[in-house]
């Protein structure tokens, strides 16, 4: 079996020798893309001019020790009416 992305198996959900279980759309194996992450978080109204695509970013993830610096890909140019953020 090859996958369609670098990565690893995050699951396994069927033991060896189980085959004869296994219908065409039972999951056997979950799959991680370690290639790239993408994080969207909201942004303040009054903080939206302050964020340029460029610009340095901090990524925490809960679980992994260190924060991953990246910069800025994109930045909406809409408001969300109820929350008055963007992403």
């Amino acid at each position: 079996m090859r996958a369609p992305f670098a990565g690893s198996i995050a699951a396994r959900l069927a033991d060896e020798g189980t085959t004869a279980l296994v219908q065409p759309q039972t999951i056997v194996v979950v799959l991680q893309e370690t290639a790239e992450l993408e994080a969207h978080v909201s942004i303040a109204e009054s903080q939206m001019a302050l964020v340029r695509v460029g610009d340095a970013a901090v990524v925490r993830i809960e679980g992994v020790a260190e924060p991953l610096r990246t910069a800025v890909s994109s930045v909406s140019d809409s408001i969300d009416a109820a929350t008055r953020t963007t992403s």
